[in-house]
């Protein structure tokens, strides 16, 4: 459950990197809410357009319960290579100065790790490192909330 303060409602417009949104409707999906240089990026997260992103600079299209703040925690089991295994849709990458989320653009044409968290400490060269499995929480200690449960290895989707 959360609490008053751990959420808004509102559209697309009104969540930033790194969000949650939460459809309000039957038929909608939820969202991470990532960037891409000045541009945010929203990345489907459900089930009928698992990891195809868009971006945007204002959208009220897409509404929802909007949980800013999230965090995202991996589940170091699941780690494997990007830079020698091919990284599926979905897996988060920690590259660079940056937490990813691999998705591919709403029309399926391009792949690209999305930006979820920028400005971390730095990784050596060729030291990327992605996980199958993942989880997106809010809160600490005693209060922390596991919202959403992610796993995209190959035995999860088979």
């Amino acid at each position: 459950m959360l609490s008053v303060g751990e959420f808004t409602s509102g559209t697309l417009s009104d969540a930033h990197p790194l969000a949650l949104v939460l459809p309000r409707r039957k038929y909608d999906e939820p969202f991470l809410v990532g960037q891409s240089g000045d541009k945010r990026v929203a990345v489907f997260i459900g089930d009928n357009h698992a990891f195809l992103y868009f971006t945007y600079d204002t959208s009220d299209d897409w509404s929802g319960l909007i949980i800013n703040g999230v965090c995202i925690e991996m589940d170091e089991t699941s780690i494997f290579d990007p830079d020698f295994d091919t990284a599926p849709l979905g897996s988060i990458i920690r590259q660079e100065t940056q937490l990813c989320i691999f998705a591919a653009s709403e029309r399926g044409f391009s792949r690209l790790p999305v930006v979820l968290v920028d400005q971390l400490a730095p990784i050596r060269e060729r030291s990327r490192v992605g996980f199958l499995r993942w989880q997106i929480v809010i809160g600490q200690d005693m209060g922390r909330k596991v919202l959403r449960t992610v796993d995209v290895s190959p035995k999860a989707s088979a």
